[in-house]
């Protein structure tokens, strides 16, 4: 091979094929999706690992907040660090249709698997379960699949929570978003949440938790609104700002789009491969 990249989903993951390609002498790169502050590698571990980075010719990061979080975890400089677009499932030209006023003032979708140490369902669930969320004409949508469905489904069911809809995997996101007006991600730790990239494409504000990439994207109170903390008092806090401004959602997420469109390529792919065949031509 002339050039071996592997993909990061965690640590543990990938420290193996990072010493079997460093003793082979193999010219590697390294993707790293998402980093948390919630886990750290112990410090064998981490001298192991960045022992491991340091010798790749390139470490792709999908977001700058990824990287820096990476910096310090692993104490290292990580001088060959770079962020780059992951590839999403809209096209990047889409214009659904805003959603027709209905029986709710606001539809919001909350897409993403069904795990909530990472995405923070119960977060979203707590926050429509107060009294003053009970009174509004709020819809929103859980839309995917994971392996917490059962538990937040009795959470729903334990809070009387008429607002919330399982609506299971969805394969079509332009469809999506032709029935709600912006997305919500309660997420505890993110990378570049595709979610949010797509979402933005199709003309829709965000209100997210403000980790990893989304603050590279979404500008409060401009393009969207973002919680300060995962908390249930931070989200409810950035939910009652978009709800306060019902009304202008439709103008933020013509700016949401303009915001997308000036921050991923057309085709990251296209930009990905480029760099990685630049990675082959500079090798001696």
């Amino acid at each position: 091979a002339d050039l071996v990249v592997i993909s990061q989903g965690s640590f543990g993951d990938v420290i193996w094929w990072l010493e079997a390609v460093k003793a082979e002498g193999r010219n590697f790169a390294i993707i790293v999706q998402s980093a948390s502050d919630l886990w750290w590698p112990d410090d064998a571990m981490a001298e192991r690992l960045a022992a491991g980075y340091e010798k790749a010719a390139r470490i792709y990061f999908v977001s700058h907040d990824t990287m820096a979080l990476s910096k310090r975890q692993l104490a290292t400089t990580l001088s060959r660090g770079k962020v780059v677009r992951n590839p999403f499932n809209v096209s990047y030209d889409a214009r659904p249709d805003w959603p027709e006023t209905s029986r709710y003032d606001i539809s919001l979708a909350c897409i993403g698997r069904l795990d909530g140490a990472t995405k923070g369902h119960d977060l979203l669930l707590g926050v429509l379960a107060l009294p003053h969320w009970r009174k509004r004409r709020v819809h929103v949508s859980l839309i995917g699949k994971g392996m917490n469905e059962r538990v937040l489904r009795a959470l729903a069911d334990d809070l009387r929570l008429d607002s919330v809809e399982f609506a299971g995997h969805q394969s079509d996101m332009e469809a999506v978003w032709k029935t709600h007006h912006a997305l919500v991600l309660p997420s505890r730790f993110e990378g570049m949440p595709l979610v949010v990239v797509e979402a933005m494409l199709c003309g829709r504000p965000c209100i997210a938790t403000d980790v990893g990439g989304s603050r590279e994207l979404i500008r409060d109170g401009i393009n969207g609104f973002l919680a300060k903390a995962a908390t249930i008092e931070m989200l409810d806090d950035a939910m009652n700002r978009a709800w306060d401004n019902r009304s202008q959602l439709k103008e933020m997420g013509a700016q949401a789009r303009a915001d997308a469109q000036a921050f991923v390529p057309r085709d990251p792919v296209e930009h990905f491969v480029r760099d990685l065949e630049s990675l082959i031509a500079a090798k001696p």
